[in-house]
């Protein structure tokens, strides 16, 4: 069963790149910005997870889809 995942509220975002570092399946940086899939799965859906827990400002939110 797949997961939900989006940065909310994406403006509040600093950049640090932890979910990057952590997660790079999910997360990327993009031009100026984090991208990432909206929609995973499997091992995918821990390594969000970790991402979520670890995002310093709390805008990472993994939820069911």
């Amino acid at each position: 069963m797949a997961v939900r995942v989006s940065l909310e509220p994406e403006d509040e975002c600093i950049l640090c790149l932890v979910c990057t570092a952590v997660c790079p399946e999910v997360f990327r940086l993009g031009r100026a910005r984090i991208e990432y899939e909206a929609s995973v799965s499997g091992e995918l859906e821990e390594c969000a997870r970790i991402a979520e827990e670890n995002c310093p400002v709390d805008i990472i939110h993994v939820a069911a889809d």
